[in-house]
């Protein structure tokens, strides 16, 4: 059966949805700006507050959440499977994560810190200790989070450590203690970066104080202003009293 010519359909035009008294879903007004299923984009206070202190928040993010996991896994694996097999090995990747995460990446951008070592031909270490030449690029909220974690992590793996001697639950203690490791091993480093970050700056301004003082003593002007203070005071005679001339008479 054909389809008479005025039967045929067409598209609806925003005039024609204005006039039957359609709205969009959401309520939106004519400029478009409402959402689907009427659910408007909403941002947390706290959230604006991260974003805006934080020059990384997804690294700092990362930086914690590793962390978070892998001592939830550690605690609370136990309540979805009974693999002790499977939980071990989860706690251990999400320690191997963390290790990575801190060593190579979240130091790096959140306090301009890294560290790493070289294997030479000879089969030895030779370690790394490297700093950003200009601190001002650090932001003090992403520095309070990384070290903030990064001292926190062994506070709460050597409770867990406590805690499983106390109830003779043995068989996590490799957990515990890889842990233990992976976290000292970056905050000693990282200290031994930090340590190396301030004798970098101390020998700048040293350095920089030295030349400021050869360069003002190779100018002529500051030399000779220096010089002509120097003999107008060794010249001038002391003042003493006096002679009254009524005196000599």
């Amino acid at each position: 059966m054909g389809v008479k010519p005025e039967e045929e359909l067409e598209f609806l035009d925003e005039s024609d949805v204005a006039n039957d008294g359609f709205q969009p879903v959401g309520g939106g007004g004519s400029g478009g700006s409402g959402s689907l299923f009427g659910l408007e984009p909403r941002t947390t206070a706290v959230g604006n507050w991260v974003l805006n202190q934080s020059k990384h928040p997804l690294t700092a993010l990362f930086h914690i959440l590793f962390k978070v996991a892998a001592l939830f896994i550690y605690m609370f694996g136990s309540w979805f499977t009974t693999n002790f097999i499977f939980t071990f090995v989860l706690c251990i990747i999400l320690l191997a994560f963390d290790f990575w995460t801190v060593k190579n990446v979240s130091g790096r951008l959140l306090v301009g810190l890294r560290w790493w070592s070289y294997v030479r031909e000879d089969g030895s270490n030779e370690w790394f200790f490297e700093s950003l030449e200009d601190m001002a690029e650090i932001s003090p909220f992403d520095a309070r989070i990384f070290w903030g974690a990064l001292y926190a992590t062994p506070v709460a793996w050597s409770l867990m450590l406590v805690i499983g001697v106390l109830r003779l639950q043995f068989e996590y203690l490799p957990v515990v203690l890889a842990a233990l490791l992976m976290s000292g091993a970056n905050i000693v480093n990282y200290l031994k970066c930090s340590t190396s970050a301030q004798n970098k700056m101390k020998g700048l301004m040293e350095s920089g104080l030295k030349v400021g003082a050869n360069s003002a003593l190779e100018n002529s002007s500051f030399r000779s202003w220096v010089f002509n203070t120097l003999l107008s005071v060794t010249s001038n005679p002391s003042s003493g009293p006096r002679s009254n001339p009524n005196d000599q008479l």
